[in-house]
């Protein structure tokens, strides 16, 4: 899977300090890691949150959720499947929809 636009690679999650990001905000035990660049569920079934990205590392970002410091992975095994066009830019270690009602697909490492 490749969408140059949402700047989703394989299942990579592209972001900047600053980036204004949707991400699941069930916790630290929540093992569904979805973060998106568009409002959404998780792909545990709860609505994902806004966040600002505060900071970025190799494979990794943070975020301030709830008023607590998070990080999540920038990568994920499902991706959005709406294809080169993509602006969801959405990454989930468990299947589900994407934001823009799209399944998504196993991603291609």
């Amino acid at each position: 899977l490749l969408a140059l636009g949402g700047r989703v690679l394989a299942g990579d999650f592209a972001v900047k300090s600053g980036d204004k990001v949707y991400v699941c905000a069930c916790g630290e035990k929540c093992d569904c890691g979805t973060v998106s660049k568009k409002a959404g569920k998780c792909g545990c079934g709860k609505d994902l949150v806004q966040a600002t990205v505060d900071k970025v590392e190799a494979g990794s970002f943070t975020a301030t959720v709830d008023g607590k410091a998070r990080t999540f992975k920038t990568t994920g095994k499902y991706v959005c499947g709406c294809g080169e066009t993509c602006d969801c830019a959405m990454v989930s270690d468990k299947p589900g929809k994407c934001s823009c009602g799209m399944d998504l697909v196993p991603a291609a490492h």
